[in-house]
């Protein structure tokens, strides 16, 4: 039987309409031996007052200004004391509250440094599935797993943080940032067949483009071959995002 102790960390700022929802999906696991941390980033519209409604059963929390998302993270993780480290942020949830139990309860994972699920997006009300890739090379050229559905061990984290040097250069992808360094870095990932973590859809922006920019700037190499191919795909990309967002009239 295995009792892996697990850290869950939220990171969250003015969120006081999604925080509780987060809060509930982690305090009503099944699973028990969950240790709870939230960062916040010093809200000011009653998110601190939902945080403070369940603080009993919250290990760790602080409420103070940062400098973004990857820097709260990093504090999470300075103070994790678990062996694995999932961050449920804000805003999204555990998929069922069997989640940890079905993953931890019975298996040992001694050999693994990080392990990653499915999760189901919501949009308009509709549920869709994400099946995570399995071919862990992949992660050279895109993220094949949401970050949210992921448990890191703890010591492998606390050795590889986020990278909030390169917040300028990288915005929204250093969660891939630090994913493809444990990749570089021969880590091992491995695959459970449970859905993790329930999203909501982000709204139509220019994300795409920026992602694929991203995507680019971590895993670029010196050949022009490959970044040629990169050009194309960004190319074939911006194409379809300016076509849709034509189709929606937003310009």
């Amino acid at each position: 039987m295995n009792n892996s102790k697990i850290t869950v960390i939220t990171v969250v700022y003015n969120c006081h309409d999604t925080i509780e929802a987060t809060i509930l999906s982690v305090i009503n696991q099944t699973y028990d031996n969950v240790e709870y941390i939230i960062i916040d980033g010093g809200s000011k519209d009653g998110t601190v007052d939902v945080i403070k409604k369940y603080q009993d059963q919250i290990n760790y929390w602080v409420s103070e200004p940062d400098e973004g998302i990857y820097e709260a993270m990093n504090k999470g993780i300075d103070k994790a004391s678990g062996d694995w480290i999932n961050f449920m942020n804000s805003g999204d949830s555990f998929t069922s509250d069997k989640v940890l139990n079905s993953i931890f309860a019975s298996d040992n994972y001694s050999d693994v440094d990080i392990l990653y699920g499915n999760c189901i997006m919501v949009e308009n009300n509709s549920k869709i599935e994400h099946i995570s890739g399995t071919d862990i090379n992949r992660i050279s050229k895109n993220p094949i797993y949401r970050h949210g559905a992921s448990f890191v061990s703890t010591d492998v984290h606390k050795e590889f943080m986020f990278d909030v040097s390169l917040k300028d250069k990288l915005g929204f992808a250093l969660d891939y940032n630090c994913i493809y360094q444990l990749y570089l870095a021969k880590k091992k990932f491995q695959k459970v067949d449970v859905n993790v973590l329930t999203y909501q859809k982000e709204g139509i922006s220019n994300q795409p483009l920026k992602g694929i920019w991203y995507k680019y700037l971590i895993t670029r190499k010196k050949s022009s071959k490959y970044s040629f191919e990169y050009c194309k795909t960004l190319l074939k990309i911006s194409v379809v995002y300016l076509l849709a967002l034509r189709k929606k009239k937003i310009f």
